[in-house]
């Protein structure tokens, strides 16, 4: 006999949660879900349940304020939140200052300079670093949007990504192996890439730096349709004000 299959779903009282559970309700599995709404959470359970005749989804209230074990993020500590909190220092200062220009190739005129030092990850995974990954992927998400809205401020923010490097993080043996393979990224490529974002005072960008002394500026994805295209317009007109 077929076991038939439970879900336990997050934030299930409504939108693309509780559509979720009506998809899987409909497909016999059994469903929880978990609400901070617990009336809501509630309403729906005893709404599908009445209608279907069954007791196929149940609810509980998420208690939010209860201790629990917290997992492992101090990788996220470092490699995004501190990454966070440094921006938001650096733009407070900016913003104090006046405008002028930074460099000799560019006539823009601007308040500051923001480049982040990310890694490779943020274009490729890592399965043995899911966490880092994760922080990673973030921070191209936040250059690559916030990148471009900053210039209205006089701001540009940038990342360069480069593949592994030697520094302290890692020993001398694993350096040394990355070296004998001709994998090992100089660090002059890397120097080359700051150097290109202070001379350009290009903003959004994200430069990859490779084993082979150089660096190139990666593209964003590209949108799925011209509706896709049109809803993150929206979006940015919608959330514009809040900056």
């Amino acid at each position: 006999m077929k076991r038939q299959r439970t879900a336990y779903i997050t934030g299930g009282a409504s939108g693309i949660a509780r559509a979720l559970a009506t998809l899987l309700l409909s497909q016999g599995w059994r469903v929880f879900v978990s609400d901070r709404n617990e009336a809501q959470a509630k309403q729906f359970a005893d709404e599908y349940n009445t209608t279907s005749k069954s007791s196929a989804l149940s609810y509980a209230e998420c208690d939010t304020s209860s201790g629990f074990v917290k997992p492992y993020l101090s990788v996220f500590g470092v490699d995004l939140t501190g990454v966070l909190y440094t921006i938001a220092l650096a733009l407070q200062q900016f913003r104090r200052q006046d405008p002028q220009q930074w460099s000799s190739t560019s006539q823009r005129v601007l308040r500051g300079e923001i480049a982040l030092v990310v890694s490779v990850c943020v274009f490729y995974c890592v399965p043995s670093l899911p966490i880092y990954t994760a922080a990673k992927h973030a921070l191209i998400g936040l250059t690559r949007s916030y990148g471009k809205l900053l210039p209205d401020h006089g701001i540009t923010l940038c990342a360069v990504a480069p593949n592994v490097v030697r520094t302290s993080i890692s020993s001398s043996v694993f350096y040394g192996q990355m070296e004998a393979q001709g994998i090992l990224t100089p660090m002059e490529g890397v120097m080359d890439a700051f150097t290109d974002i202070i001379e350009s005072s290009a903003s959004g960008e994200v430069y990859e730096c490779g084993p082979k002394n150089r660096w190139t500026k990666r593209p964003g994805t590209t949108y799925l349709d011209v509706e896709s295209e049109k809803c993150c317009e929206l979006l940015l007109a919608r959330a514009e004000v809040l900056h």
